[in-house]
């Protein structure tokens, strides 16, 4: 207790993860009550004796003791006769203890002790229950993670709750398991029993063997201890459920360990069903770092233990010692995330589908590609958006900004999963239409149309639109005749002269110069621009085959397929468009400069997907209007 006062203790060497919430829990509660009805100077271990042994009594402060007598955590019980595994005795139930490897003995004093404060979160079980922290959720902060620090911030806010206590109570009412718990015995009221107060559910007892090893074992004891289905204990780090009848502790039970319920048990939650109000300590208390900690549990079965830290820094302007109001800023906040979170979810969902399928039908493999998706943008986007939030709230209020912030983050984790879903996939047109569909969802559901994602061209495709600029702005019609009927084996001296302006390790290399021959001859017909080639050849009808072959070909098929494409916009009377990106292209794979070949597909694809889609759109809308000329 004093070493945790003063700082010194950085770590428990034998405290499992799952036990940190239950451990910090009980030390909290026993220095609050000892400093509470005591004087206690909290930096020295002799004050802390003192206090112990005047208001509780040295036997509580056994290891062991014979089952009739008090012990530490230990109440007075029946002779135990069932022998318990370390795992047993702590959350582990005994139908899956075939699933670990059992220990049914310790050298260790800590871990039996660490076992039976683990046993407070147990769920009930025949011939056990459970103590009223049954699948105990805790919100523990600190100045720096140490579970001394943990301790002393809960100790802190149950001194500054100011709990209301009877004139006769006394420290040792406070600890129910200082009473024996035997079948016989009868239950203790919740309705007499001090705030806070420290049960333990089962009847166990710790027994030191002979070769200096401690083994735990257990009285069967359904009894129940204290009575109450699930009380509220007023715990300033535990969440609070208010429900139509009744007002009970929020815990993960079977929930899933997700973003929402993360939300919900650090900034609260208000709807037409339930409320939930987040832990008092963290308006409390100073902190830096947040804990969270919980137990799903479900149907008396333990199913596993998670836990998130956050950096959580917050202003000493924003704690107060009263409960949140119903309009309080951090659940708003919370609110707004979460609504912002499931529109990003929607928007990915739709973007991704278009990855996978020309139809609306998806496979169920597919399906399951998209759903794991949606988990990694989810994992993501909780713990960013948590962190956001605490941010946020030490800054001063202003609702447009925040969401734009929200909406920014967003926009970066859905575009991050997509682009880790897109990374697999080798069909251009379908990740542009996906890529299209995403941009749109961004601008319309996140505000995004500032923040869509532009890429600068790569050097060589801005060298490759400069250089045809420059052709084309001295090109002389006499230069564009010659070009536009070149034999491209014997190519004339005008095309020799304009490729002057062409790099030399361009010019040098004959796969690049026949890439240059192509581009060249169709200049006789177009005319070089910044109008995009992609949308020119959607709006012009080029085959959507033919535009997939183009985007996937590489080495002596591409320069043909470069050729075609061309041809077909000249063939369709087009006057200018932008050559460089399709010059890059074939430029690109032959050099062998894969950042600016990718760049080149991804721009021509998505001009052809937009140009498609505008195409389509039109069309549309012009049906209506013949059907009714005719």
């Amino acid at each position: 207790m004093a070493g945790a006062v003063r700082g010194d203790i950085i770590d428990l060497p034998m405290l499992a993860a799952h036990q940190r919430g239950p451990v910090v829990t009980v030390f909290s509660i026993l220095m609050h009550a000892l400093a509470r009805y005591g004087q206690v100077n909290r930096e020295h271990e002799a004050s802390w004796a003192a206090a112990w042994d005047q208001l509780i009594g040295t036997e509580a402060l056994r290891l062991t003791a014979p089952h009739s007598k008090v012990a530490f955590l230990q109440p007075p019980t029946d002779k135990p006769s069932s022998r318990q595994s370390i795992e047993a005795a702590d959350l582990m139930l005994p139908n899956v203890e075939h699933e670990v490897k059992r220990t049914w003995s310790t050298h260790s004093a800590e871990a039996a002790i660490f076992s039976i404060m683990g046993s407070l979160c147990r769920p009930n079980t025949k011939d056990h229950r459970s103590s009223t922290r049954t699948g105990l959720c805790a919100v523990l902060p600190s100045t720096d993670g140490t579970i001394s620090s943990e301790i002393v911030g809960l100790v802190t806010a149950y001194d500054r709750l100011n709990l209301s206590s009877k004139k006769s109570t006394k420290v040792r009412d406070h600890f129910v398991w200082l009473k024996p718990y035997r079948p016989a015995d009868k239950s203790v009221s919740f309705a007499d029993l001090p705030i806070p107060f420290l049960d333990v559910g089962r009847a166990q007892r710790i027994i030191e063997t002979g070769n200096g090893c401690f083994e735990i074992w257990a009285c069967p004891n359904n009894s129940i201890r204290v009575t109450g289905a699930d009380p509220w204990l007023d715990d300033p780090h535990v969440p609070k459920a208010t429900e139509a009848r009744r007002v009970v502790r929020y815990k993960l039970g079977a929930k899933p360990f997700d973003h929402r319920f993360q939300h919900h048990v650090l900034f609260g939650n208000l709807d037409t069903q339930r409320s939930i109000e987040r832990p008092r300590i963290l308006d409390l208390i100073d902190y830096r770092v947040v804990r969270l900690s919980a137990l799903g549990t479900d149907q008396g079965k333990t199913k596993g233990y998670r836990e998130v830290l956050f950096v959580a820094a917050r202003s000493e302007g924003l704690f107060h010692l009263e409960p949140p109001k119903a309009e309080d800023r951090p659940a708003r906040l919370s609110a707004a995330a979460l609504a912002t979170i499931d529109a990003g979810s929607t928007i990915l969902f739709s973007a991704v589908a278009a990855l996978y399928s020309d139809t609306d039908d998806l496979t169920a493999t597919e399906r399951i590609r998209i759903r794991r998706c949606q988990e990694t943008y989810r994992a993501r986007v909780g713990p960013a958006s948590i962190q956001l939030i605490f941010e946020l709230l030490n800054q001063k209020e202003n609702a447009p900004e925040e969401q734009h912030r929200l909406d920014t983050l967003i926009t970066a984790e859905v575009r991050a999963a997509f682009d880790l879903a897109m990374s697999a996939l080798v069909r251009p047109l379908h990740a542009a239409r996906a890529e299209y569909r995403l941009e749109g969802g961004i601008r319309f559901k996140l505000k995004g149309e500032a923040m869509s994602k532009h890429t600068e061209p790569p050097l060589l495709s801005r060298q490759a639109f400069a250089i045809l600029r420059d052709i084309s702005a001295h090109a002389t019609p006499e230069d564009r005749a010659r070009l536009r009927t070149m034999f491209l084996p014997d190519p004339p001296l005008t095309f020799w002269k304009l490729l002057a302006s062409v790099p030399n390790e361009q010019t040098e290399n004959e796969h690049c110069v026949a890439i240059w021959k192509i581009v060249l001859r169709a200049l006789g017909d177009l005319r070089h621009s910044s109008s995009s080639l992609g949308r020119a050849l959607a709006e012009q009808g080029f085959p959507e085959d033919r535009m997939e072959r183009l985007l996937t070909a590489s080495g002596s098929s591409l320069p043909g397929l470069i050729e075609e494409a061309l041809r077909w916009l000249s063939s369709h009377h087009v006057q200018t468009v932008d050559l460089s990106i399709i010059a890059s292209l074939g430029l690109a794979d032959t050099l062998g400069i894969l950042e600016a070949r990718d760049w080149a597909r991804r721009q021509i694809a998505l001009d052809y997907v937009r140009g498609s889609e505008h195409r389509t759109t039109k069309a549309a809308k012009t049906a209506p209007e013949m059907q009714e000329s005719s």
